[in-house]
């Protein structure tokens, strides 16, 4: 049961920063109309995220 769960926050961790990745990509795309996109502020709070997830992440793994 302890593997199982292990397994499953090591994919969490690993997986979140992806996505978060994913996601940022997919809001900034030029198909997005512009009413619809990120103000410069949000998008440098995203960026902040998912330096910290990714720092979380490599930290999780090394940990």
């Amino acid at each position: 049961m302890r593997a199982m769960v292990d397994l499953a926050t090591t994919i969490s961790f690993v997986l979140a920063p992806v996505l978060a990745i994913l996601n940022y990509l997919a809001m900034n795309d030029s198909a997005i109309a512009d009413d619809f996109r990120q103000p410069k502020a949000l998008k440098r709070f995203n960026i902040l995220a998912i330096v910290l997830l990714s720092g979380f992440s490599i930290w999780f793994l090394l940990y």
